[in-house]
C-alpha cells in the first residue's frame, strides 16, 4: 500500500538483488521464482563495482565481511540516487553504534521493516 500510494520507494541494487536470489536458492530454493517474480516488479538499481578504498571501508565497519558488499552498495545508492536508509534486520551488523555513526558520516540511517512502518506511520 505504500509503495503503491508513492509514499516511498524501494530501492534494490545488484548487489542486493544477488545476495538474495543466492540466499533462497540455498536455502528456499522452492521460492527462487517467486524471488525473481517480485525483483522483477520492483527492478533492480544496477551500481557499478565499488571502488577499492569504499569497499575496504566497508569491510573495515562490518562485523560479517560477507556484509561489506552491500554495505558499499548503500553508501553508493546514497551518493548516486540519494538513497537515505539502508533497510535491514540484521541488527548485528547494521544496527550497531559503529554503523549508525558510520552510517550517517555517508547521509544515510539504518531502518528495520517496523522502524520503516513506524517512519511511515502506517
Amino acid at each position: 500500500m505504500v509503495l503503491e500510494e508513492g509514499l516511498c520507494e524501494l530501492c534494490i541494487t545488484n548487489i542486493v538483488a544477488a545476495e538474495l536470489q543466492a540466499t533462497v536458492n540455498r536455502s528456499f530454493p522452492k521460492y527462487a521464482d517467486s524471488v525473481e517474480t517480485m525483483l522483477s516488479q520492483f527492478g533492480v538499481l544496477e551500481l557499478p563495482t565499488p571502488d577499492l578504498e569504499l569497499q575496504q571501508e566497508a569491510k573495515e565497519v562490518c562485523v560479517d565481511l560477507y556484509d561489506a558488499p552491500v554495505l558499499a552498495s548503500a553508501i553508493q545508492a546514497s551518493k548516486l540516487h540519494g538513497i537515505n536508509y539502508l533497510l535491514s534486520n540484521d541488527f548485528e551488523t547494521f544496527h550497531t553504534d559503529e554503523m549508525k555513526a558510520y552510517l550517517a558520516t555517508h547521509n544515510l540511517q539504518p531502518v528495520s521493516l517496523y522502524g520503516l512502518l513506524k517512519l511511515l506511520k502506517v
